[in-house]
């Protein structure tokens, strides 16, 4: 990579980690702009590992704070604004929405909209600076032996419901007592309720059809594509999730936030099957 070059890659997890992680990532931006990053839910928790300087996030006290060095993000249901302090370089999983529980051995509910400090519980892995494959293939295999330790399992009910969610696809009907049942498997298991991924996976779609150079429509013709009825519906997803208007944020942003956001899910096989 040569100085001052920006990457971001996606890979492809080994066979046995599937059904619980959807990609591996990484990303490198040896001179990132001092600017503050906005990064929107995308129904995904996810495990960070930062090999360069990590970043900072604003917290409720509106001050910027240095995020742990490894780190587990769990549910948004709000923006995190961010901000680089050094040289970037990460490498983090990013779980299907339900495929987190086991391995954090915690319920789901108790990560949402929280970053969770691992430096612990990652001590001793150190993928090694300046090499994609290489940083991913140590953290699968590090993950692949947490699988085989801890045993881990899916419920079939919450996986039906966010893969119904994926498809854009109606939930089956339920009575009273289970939909209760059902928003506290997901409370466990997802950390958010059912009628909340939707919308954050209609959120996240306007954005695949946003970058799709085969569209021309913009942002309102993407957002109907994604199943919203109109512009201020779409709009009042972007000021909950956003935290702006979609023109300030195609204008703001650069770098992570912009890289997070056109996530192909094409990614590089590391281990084909």
């Amino acid at each position: 990579m040569a100085s001052g070059e920006e990457r971001y890659r996606e890979f492809a997890p080994p066979p046995t980690l599937r059904p619980f992680v959807r990609v591996i990532w990484t990303y490198a931006c040896p001179e990132p702009t001092p600017t503050i990053q906005r990064i929107a839910p995308d129904g995904c928790p996810e495990l960070v590992l930062d090999i360069g300087a990590p970043y900072a996030e604003r917290g409720e006290d509106g001050l910027f704070h240095v995020q742990p060095p490894a780190l587990f993000a769990g549910q948004m249901t709000r923006p995190l604004e961010m901000r680089p302090t050094g040289p970037v370089e990460l490498v983090a999983v990013r779980f299907e929405p339900d495929g987190a529980r086991d391995w954090l051995g915690l319920p789901l509910a108790r990560a949402t909209d929280r970053r969770l400090d691992m430096v612990a519980r990652l001590a001793g892995l150190a993928p090694p600076a300046g090499d994609p494959a290489a940083q991913v293939a140590a953290l699968a295999d590090w993950l692949e032996g947490q699988r085989r330790r801890g045993g881990w399992r899916l419920d079939p009910t919450v996986r039906a419901e966010v893969e119904a969610a994926v498809l854009e696809r109606p939930a089956p009907p339920r009575t009273p007592a289970g939909q209760r049942a059902l928003q506290r498997r997901f409370a466990d298991r997802v950390g958010v309720s059912p009628r909340l991924l939707r919308s954050v996976f209609r959120f996240r779609r306007v954005f695949d059809h946003a970058a799709d150079p085969a569209r021309a429509e913009g942002w309102l013709g993407a957002g109907l594509e994604a199943g919203y009825f109109d512009q201020p519906q779409m709009a009042r997803d972007f000021r909950r999730f956003l935290g702006c208007t979609a023109t300030d944020w195609a204008r703001e942003q650069h770098e992570l936030a912009r890289a997070i956001a056109s996530q192909s899910y094409k990614p590089d096989v590391l281990h084909p099957a």
